[in-house]
Order: structure tokens, then C-alpha cells, then sequence
């Protein structure tokens, strides 16, 4: 347990700290983004879930002979069809685990007994068994004893809260690494409950833009990092900074995504708005008013109005007739082409 025994020694790099302020930074003006997105939560966490689905199996289980289309398939069907053989039966367990995860009330903490059970969910009904570990010549303890004792150490200083949550997440990723709890499988586990502790470490970011889908993006950099930081583990001087760099990166992308979306979505609104007026407009008398247009979308505010009535004037479509309390416009070019709206 070098790294989570370590986690006060260590000093944080400057180039380190830097990436923790530019990704609070974003975390925090991105809080009025989820609340403007609420209505959509259900769309776009599901667009999310399945790149996550896809992304981790391709991750996960990189030699399965599983085609994209297949795997696309099982995906979209949530599972829900014929399973042919033992590779799309843990693409289904796969789903399982993201769905159950919607039920996470963002106060995980790791316990053994746990993230055994998920690691037997994933290989279940199939004649893979993984199990813990006996203990080898060198132990005095059994592997389930030596992973509950990291689980409790990482427990322990979440609640203390004096170690920055990705630290202290990616020293338990590589303490669970490096103890190999299970005959089989470590790896795979280990990566979905670093998930899950990053998704439960007060960043919401990935509910709506994939995490698997970043990181494998750069599966080869963080494989490299994971086999770097075990040779410098085995002398008991974990270097886990290049790993926590790559996740960093990603919650910092993942954020300039969501902002993205965001932008998009508004900047469609904004402009299924604008057709509409347009469309009100060309539909109206060729003298009007803006009460008129106001009265057909009630809905759309004034100065929504007022910026299409602006465009459409300064590129000549319209014009203003006379001011004041009997204001209108007088429509001048009549070649709208209704086919688009």
C-alpha cells in the first residue's frame, strides 16, 4: 500500500496544480450549464452511457472479436437480444453495471466485498470465474484481507479531506493494481471503480460527455504510465503524476465538451427561434407590425424579435415605417424560400 501510505509526503508538482486550478476553474462556471440542461438530462446521459459502454469494452476487452456493428447492436438494444456466445454476454454484464450505476447516489466508497461482486457481475454466466487471490510465499496476509486494508486506508482519507480527490483516487487505482487481488480480471475492475470514484468525486462533467470514450483516446499514453509507475511502485516510490496528468487532461476536455454542447444547444435554439420569426413574418401582411409576430409566438421574447428584425433589415428584406407607438415594418424582398422551415 506504498501510495496511499505516501499520499502526505508527496509534493505536488507546479505543472500539476496548474491543471487542478484550470479544471476547478471550469467545474465551477459550468454549474449554470447543468442546470440550463436539465430538461435534456435524459438524452445526452444517454448518448454519454453508451460511448461509455463501447469505449470501455474496446478498453477492457481489446482482443474480443466482437465487430463495431455488434457491438453497436447489443448497445443499442440495452442487451435486450440474443447473446451468440461468452463475448456478447459480457458486453450485456458491461451494460448492467453502467445502468446500475445511474443509481449511485455520489457517495461511493470502495469496500472489497464490493468490487469483488462487480468484477463477478461482469464475467457472470459465463465460464470465466475470477476469484481472490491465495496468498503468495512473501504474504502473510490473503489478498481479500490486503485489498479491504486499502479500501479502509482510502476511506479513511477521503474523509479526512485533506488529499485532493485525484490523488488520492489514482493512488488506490494503483495500490488495487499492484496488490493483484484476483486470479484474473484486476485490470478490468480497477478501471471501473476508478470510474466510478472519479464520477463520485464531486465532478458531474461525465454524466453527459464519456470518460471511456477520452480515455481511449489515449489508451496507449496511460497504459505506458500504469508501467512506469509499477516499476518505480516496486521500490516503493510510486510516480503516479503521468497518470493523474492523462486524467486530468480528460476531466479538463471533458469540461470544454460540455461547454460545447451547450453552446451548440443554445446556439440551435436561438436559431430554430430565428426561423421561426422569419417564417412569421413571411407569412404576415407585407406591412406589419411587431405586436403581430408577438402574437403568433408568444413564447419568444422581444429582443429575440427585435435581433431578427434587425438582420432581416440590414440585409434589406425589410424596413421600418414609421416610429413610435404606430411603428411597423413593410416587407421588401418576398423571395423567402419556405422550403427550409
Amino acid at each position: 500500500m506504498y501510495a496511499l501510505d505516501k499520499v502526505d509526503d508527496v509534493v505536488t508538482p507546479q505543472g500539476i496544480v496548474i491543471k487542478y486550478i484550470h479544471v476547478y476553474k471550469k467545474a465551477g462556471l459550468s454549474e449554470t450549464i447543468f442546470d440550463n440542461i436539465h430538461a435534456e438530462d435524459k438524452i445526452y446521459h444517454t448518448l454519454s452511457k453508451k460511448d461509455d459502454i463501447y469505449y470501455a469494452y474496446k478498453i477492457l476487452f481489446k482482443d474480443s472479436p466482437l465487430t463495431d456493428a455488434r457491438l453497436e447492436t447489443i448497445i443499442n438494444k440495452n442487451g435486450n437480444c440474443e447473446l451468440k456466445n461468452q463475448n456478447e454476454i459480457i458486453l450485456k454484464n458491461l451494460i448492467d453495471f453502467f445502468n446500475k450505476l445511474d443509481d449511485t447516489d455520489g457517495r461511493f466508497l470502495p469496500y472489497a466485498n464490493f468490487i469483488n461482486d462487480t468484477l463477478q457481475s461482469i464475467y457472470s454466466n459465463t465460464k470465466l470465474k475470477p476469484k481472490f487471490r491465495d496468498k503468495r510465499n512473501d504474504e502473510t496476509k490473503r489478498s481479500r484481507e490486503t485489498l479491504q486494508e486499502i479500501c479502509d486506508k482510502y476511506n479513511v482519507l477521503k474523509k479526512r479531506g485533506m488529499v485532493e480527490y485525484g490523488y488520492l483516487n489514482t493512488s488506490f487505482f494503483m495500490d488495487m493494481l499492484s496488490s493483484e487481488p484476483f486470479t484474473f480480471g484486476t485490470m478490468e475492475v480497477a478501471l471501473l471503480i476508478l470510474y466510478m470514484l472519479i464520477i463520485n468525486s464531486d465532478l458531474s462533467v461525465f454524466r453527459y460527455v464519456s470518460f471511456f470514450k477520452m480515455l481511449y483516446d489515449r489508451i496507449n499514453v496511460f497504459n505506458n504510465s500504469i508501467n512506469n509507475a509499477k516499476l518505480m511502485y516496486e521500490i516503493g516510490y510510486p510516480n503516479l503524476f503521468p497518470i493523474l496528468t492523462i486524467i486530468l487532461d480528460i476531466e479538463s476536455k471533458a469540461l470544454d465538451e460540455l461547454n460545447s454542447l451547450y453552446s451548440a444547444k443554445t446556439f440551435d435554439n436561438e436559431l430554430s427561434k430565428a426561423k421561426i420569426i422569419e417564417t412569421i413574418i413571411y407569412s404576415l401582411n407585407k406591412q406589419f407590425k411587431k405586436s403581430d409576430i408577438r402574437e403568433e409566438a408568444p413564447n419568444i421574447s422581444d429582443s429575440t424579435i427585435d435581433r431578427v428584425l434587425q438582420r432581416l433589415s440590414q440585409e434589406g428584406k425589410i424596413m421600418a415605417f414609421d416610429s413610435g407607438r404606430n411603428a411597423s415594418w413593410v416587407r421588401i424582398d418576398d423571395t423567402h424560400d419556405h422550403k427550409y422551415f
